[in-house]
């Protein structure tokens, strides 16, 4: 939260890209690795997005 008691968070742009993604699979990837994280990580995101 912030000094004044709102939670926000930017939304990166490669984010935005990879659950765009006609790839069915990497778009599921890349949710289930976000809905796990606090704060958005772009690495492992990107790991998931590849399927490493």
């Amino acid at each position: 939260m912030n000094r004044f008691g709102v939670s926000w968070q930017f939304t990166p742009r490669c984010l935005i890209e990879m659950l765009h993604d006609p790839d069915g699979a990497k778009v599921q990837r890349v949710m289930a690795a976000m809905l796990q994280m606090v704060r958005i990580e772009i690495g492992p995101l990107r790991q998931a997005y590849g399927g490493g």
